[in-house]
């Protein structure tokens, strides 16, 4: 009896370790296939920069004298429904914060966002410069915590499979941004 039993959770940790390689194997092969922009995304936060922060390039971006402000660039060419839903969280986050959230849209169209029914200020900036001093592309909305050096604390971008994520975000900066507040 118990030669039956060592062998059946022999052959069941066997069979999960098979599952287990089998898991780790599949996700290094999508990794593999994702797209340039999303594996540069991906490699950047808080946890991954290290050093080489990423810094702001663009010069009608503003730099905070000193503090962080959460930045928010948007495009004329990113996801719709990416939009509606940033729009959304940032006309609430906006009510509570004014001062501490800039708006930006890269493009030369100032009446892009008319539709999405924002209620605080955006300014137009050149699509010609790039905001980041590297190749990084914008297309959905980013937003980005700014420190007074210019360099990016946190980045987040919209993305329309995960809306759940958008919301986490918003409810870390509100957070983060009443922290501040509360200490001043």
């Amino acid at each position: 009896m118990k030669k039956s039993t060592f062998i059946i959770v022999t052959s069941l940790l066997i069979l999960l370790n098979i599952s287990l390689l089998y898991q780790v194997s599949h996700l290094n092969n999508t990794d593999n296939n994702t797209s340039n922009t999303v594996e540069v995304f991906d490699k950047w936060g808080p946890e991954s920069i290290g050093t080489s922060h990423a810094k702001i390039n663009h010069s009608e971006i503003e730099i905070p004298d000193s503090g962080i402000v959460f930045t928010v660039v948007m495009t004329d060419f990113g996801c719709n429904s990416c939009m509606v839903n940033e729009i959304r969280l940032l006309n609430d986050l906006y009510s509570d914060f004014p001062n501490k959230i800039a708006v930006y849209i890269h493009s030369n169209d100032n009446s892009y966002l008319e539709q999405f029914k924002n209620t605080f200020p955006v300014q137009v900036i050149s699509n010609k410069e790039n905001i980041l001093d590297n190749t990084f592309e914008f297309s959905n909305p980013i937003g980005l915590i700014i420190d007074s050096n210019k360099l990016v604390q946190s980045i987040h971008m919209a993305q329309p499979e995960n809306p759940g994520d958008r919301n986490f975000y918003y409810k870390k900066i509100e957070s983060l941004l009443s922290s501040l507040e509360t200490e001043i």
